[in-house]
């Protein structure tokens, strides 16, 4: 109807109508992808990073189908377009307007500390058939362990009033051995908090800790007429018992300072060491050395397994204390339970210290054994 001759015009609109109306046109699907650019990183070698991305079509009527394919590179062994040595897609094939994707990256085929820079493909049935995204991977390092004059002289600073404080608090009361174990562990756990804050948890949990204690020590006398007639005694041994914990954490202070100046004697030259950042030394960055495989909680698990061992030391020394001078008069029988007891009581803390502590040299084994044939960036 816009053609310059009028010859060769339709005569009218009913005539171009029909003409029209015959005629098949073909919708297609439109791609429309959530992230262009995607970014992994691994904290440690040897993990699964997964990333997810949207995969949409708003052309109404039509339905997106695709495909994933890794791009070849040079450094990257020989792959088919369905299976990758270290990329994976789920689902790999979909048919649909609103797909989620899962893209894995598997950092055990890769090089520690390297970026990899690499392109997958989207096959599509829209107009444009192929759709690329840019994908960039950081890999992790491999566990070091490597204890140095520092960790060791951070175990001793550790064990000993672990070891010390247990045997004399045992020898007052088995529950006081909570006394010696909140400051120590809070200590090492909770420092990067401020001073102030860490007082005020340390004092707050204390309190908790002695008044359970307390009631559990004195249950039976809290519920006679005797605890009212006597209000003033009790207080008074409640501040004892509450002030005997202060003095166990101003013991813990006092070898942090004493601790503080020695480092200080030692490497006068290369760092000034105080209080707090002994703390860091001796409690975090000790663990920090043999766990640095391991996640945040399994690094207070395995500060709380170092302090329980060490304080389970403390308990078989004391035992051992009690029976030396009885020995003679045990049966066999009571010796193997003593000595049944002692092993049970090293266990608990000591199983899940070694597996926690094994666990990096089992993958230092592998990188080291995998070395040679990991995909080079």
């Amino acid at each position: 109807m816009v053609e310059p001759k009028f010859s060769d015009r339709y005569e009218n609109a009913e005539v171009a109508l029909a003409i029209l109306q015959p005629l098949d046109v073909n919708r297609l699907p439109k791609v429309r992808i959530s992230q262009e650019n995607l970014n992994f990183y691994s904290d440690k070698w040897g993990e699964k990073v997964i990333k997810t991305i949207t995969v949409s079509n708003p052309i109404p009527e039509t339905i997106l189908s695709g495909r994933w394919e890794v791009a070849p590179h040079v450094s990257d062994p020989p792959h088919t377009p369905s299976d990758h040595s270290w990329i994976s897609f789920l689902p790999h094939k979909f048919e649909g307007n609103n797909i989620e994707c899962k893209i894995t990256v598997d950092t055990s085929k890769l090089v520690e500390n390297e970026i990899y820079k690499r392109e997958i493909i989207l096959h599509n049935n829209s107009e444009l058939e192929t759709h690329k995204i840019n994908i960039q991977v950081e890999t992790g390092s491999v566990p070091k362990l490597i204890p140095n004059f520092m960790f060791f002289f951070g175990q001793f600073v550790l064990m000993f009033p672990c070891i010390f404080g247990s045997f004399i608090l045992l020898k007052l009361n088995p529950l006081f051995i909570l006394l010696s174990v909140i400051p120590i562990a809070i200590s090492g756990l909770l420092n990067k908090m401020s001073t102030t804050a860490k007082i005020l948890i340390l004092g707050l949990v204390s309190l908790i800790i002695t008044l359970s204690i307390w009631v559990a020590l004195r249950s039976n006398f809290l519920m006679s007429d005797d605890f009212y007639r006597s209000l003033g005694k009790n207080f008074f041994h409640f501040f004892t018992l509450y002030s005997l914990q202060a003095l166990i954490q101003l013991s813990w202070i006092t070898i942090l300072a004493i601790v503080a100046y020695v480092l200080n004697v030692l490497e006068p030259d290369k760092h000034q060491f105080r209080p707090k950042k002994t703390t860091g030394i001796i409690t975090e960055n000790n663990f920090n050395k043999l766990s640095s495989v391991s996640s945040d909680d399994k690094k207070g698990i395995m500060c709380f397994s170092i302090i329980g061992f060490y304080f389970s030391l403390g308990t078989i020394f004391f035992i051992f204390h009690k029976v030396i001078s009885v020995l003679h008069c045990l049966t066999l029988g009571e010796i193997s339970v003593l000595v049944g007891g002692a092993i049970a009581t090293l266990s608990i803390a000591l199983i899940p210290l070694i597996y926690l502590i094994l666990k990096p040299l089992k993958i230092t084994y592998k990188y080291r054994k995998a070395e040679p044939n990991l995909i080079k960036a």
